[in-house]
């Protein structure tokens, strides 16, 4: 973990907690369509229950899609 001041603020800071679920997969198109605060865990589930995986991942479950794109995270795939 690097924990930083990246999410600082004296302004106004958007949390997307609420924004969740999964709006499309396209197995064409090899896509998932997720709302930003969905959790990896629960992605990565119901990607699971389709047979389907994601091509990289980090290590911590628990971000969000929003935090795990913001914050640049990856894996070793």
């Amino acid at each position: 973990h690097s924990f930083t001041a990246a999410a600082a603020t004296d302004g106004v800071l958007i949390r997307p907690d609420l924004l969740t679920g999964i709006r499309g997969i396209d197995r064409e198109a090899m896509t998932v369509t997720v709302e930003a605060g969905t959790p990896l865990k629960r992605l990565n589930t119901a990607l699971a229950r389709e047979g389907l995986s994601l091509t990289n991942m980090g290590d911590i479950m628990e971000q969000t899609v929003a935090g795990a794109t913001s914050t640049g995270t990856h894996g070793t795939g």
